[in-house]
């Protein structure tokens, strides 16, 4: 895991997104439907970076935001 925190920056931007369920500097808790969304297609063998790409854009984060936050995230 990272030792890195979330940003104030970032975690506003996380909060945005209607399948985070809270935003600490520390973390990233989801609600119940993404989860179950989430392991659904991860039995399917997808990848979870395209699962949870999909389904975020599928859902609300805008494109330009979603590019610099998972800029942030994997340069970490």
């Amino acid at each position: 895991m990272s030792k890195k925190l979330f940003t104030e920056k970032e975690i506003k931007v996380l909060s945005k997104n209607p399948n985070v369920k809270s935003v600490t500097n520390k973390g990233i808790t989801y609600k119940d439907d993404f989860k179950r969304l989430f392991i659904t297609e991860y039995e399917k063998g997808k990848i979870p970076l395209n699962i949870t790409f999909k389904i975020w854009l599928a859902t609300y984060v805008p494109l330009l935001e979603y590019h610099v936050l998972v800029t942030t995230i994997i340069s970490r």
